[in-house]
């Protein structure tokens, strides 16, 4: 035979045990710090993150830039992981106009991207 539930047999005690529980369940916000912040950007893939960066060089007229300098969400990211977004990007047939002409350079820890179509000249004097 099963099992019946009993009723609470006074209301007024069940009203203030709820009210007990509403206090103690009281979630507490941690707030991150900056840091903390960017260590979590740092993780996250954004698509087309990358593609956006190299159409906004290209547009730029800039000759060359730190990647990590210019797009500061990129600075926790290895050097590599870096230049093989920016490769596939270039491989890309939605690739942007003019990205065959930008050379992705590592140097070290640090990630370049330069438009060889307009070094050109500075690189042969």
């Amino acid at each position: 035979m099963a099992r019946q539930r009993t009723k609470p047999s006074n209301k007024q005690d069940t009203a203030t045990q709820n009210d007990n529980n509403e206090h103690t369940n009281e979630r507490k916000l941690m707030a991150l710090d900056a840091a903390q912040i960017a260590a979590i950007y740092a993780k996250r893939r954004t698509k087309g993150q990358y593609t956006s960066f190299l159409t906004e060089f290209t547009t730029s007229g800039e000759n060359g830039v730190d990647v990590k300098e210019t797009w500061p969400q990129l600075k926790d990211k290895k050097a590599t992981t870096i230049k093989q977004g920016f490769e596939n990007v270039k491989k890309n047939k939605d690739a942007p106009d003019g990205a065959e002409l930008v050379d992705v350079i590592v140097d070290g820890e640090d990630v370049f991207l330069i438009n060889s179509a307009m070094v050109r000249e500075l690189v042969e004097a």
